[in-house]
C-alpha cells in the first residue's frame, strides 16, 4: 500500500534560483533545503498547507551523476520530469 507519493523531481540548472522563481513568483512553500556529503543539496517545496506532495529541485551534479550522466541529464532541463 502507497502511503505517500515520492517527491516529484524536477530538474534545475541553479537551485537557488529554483527556490525563489517556486516560492516568491508561484507562492510554493519550502519544505526542505539541507546540504550534505560533499556540496550535495536536496530541496525541495509545495504548496502552502500541502503535507502529502513535494517537488525536489535537483540539479544534476558530477558526484550523483558522473561527468557524462550530468551532462546528459542538463539537457533536459526544462523538458519534463526524470
Amino acid at each position: 500500500m502507497i502511503a505517500r507519493p515520492a517527491p516529484v523531481m524536477i530538474l534545475v540548472r541553479d537551485q537557488d534560483e529554483a527556490l525563489y522563481w517556486f516560492t516568491e513568483k508561484l507562492g510554493l512553500e519550502k519544505k526542505t533545503d539541507k546540504e550534505f556529503g560533499s556540496g550535495a543539496r536536496w530541496s525541495t517545496v509545495a504548496p502552502r498547507n500541502q503535507e502529502d506532495l513535494e517537488v525536489a529541485l535537483q540539479k544534476p551534479d558530477v558526484l550523483r551523476h558522473t561527468k557524462k550522466g550530468a551532462k546528459e541529464l542538463m539537457k533536459h532541463i526544462g523538458s519534463g520530469t526524470p
